[in-house]
């Protein structure tokens, strides 16, 4: 007795045209609803960054200056920098609009701004606040009179 096989279809490996448009329809999708907020994201790091770093170049100004005598930070709007002076010569600077795109405003409309620390480490001017934006992101940053650094 001779048995006879059933014919089977086989389907061949790999994908077919419907299901990897399906799938390319799918992942486009998910990008386009994920990289708007991955956008904002990175905008937040950026601003937070740079505001950071300004609070640390203003932390080694204190230092600066109980070491030196007395220290300088020079604040600017164009393009956005923060530099640091001891005894007239600039020992540090921030390029803050190259190197994070973050733009940089003081309060009262101010372009340029000087933060001075005297030989005791402390401020030697008025109050001075400053915002650090980009994208829609917006970071306050504020000195006070007497040199501290409040977020």
């Amino acid at each position: 007795m001779s048995f006879v096989r059933p014919f089977r279809f086989r389907r061949p490996a790999g994908a077919t045209l419907l299901e990897l448009s399906v799938a390319l329809t799918l992942v486009s999708l998910v990008l386009g609803l994920a990289l708007p907020p991955l956008g904002s994201l990175r905008d937040r790091a950026a601003v937070s960054a740079a505001r950071e770093s300004t609070v640390a170049l203003l932390a080694r100004a204190r230092v600066e200056a109980l070491a030196r005598g007395g220290a300088t930070v020079e604040l600017d709007t164009s393009p956005a920098g923060v530099s640091l002076w001891v005894t007239g010569a600039e020992l540090e600077g921030l390029d803050i609009a190259g190197r994070w795109r973050v733009g940089l405003e003081l309060g009262g409309g101010r372009e340029r701004a000087t933060v001075v620390y005297g030989p005791l480490g402390l401020g030697r001017v008025a109050s001075r606040t400053m915002f650090f934006a980009r994208g829609s992101a917006r970071a306050k940053l504020t000195v006070s009179a007497y040199g501290r650094v409040a977020r």
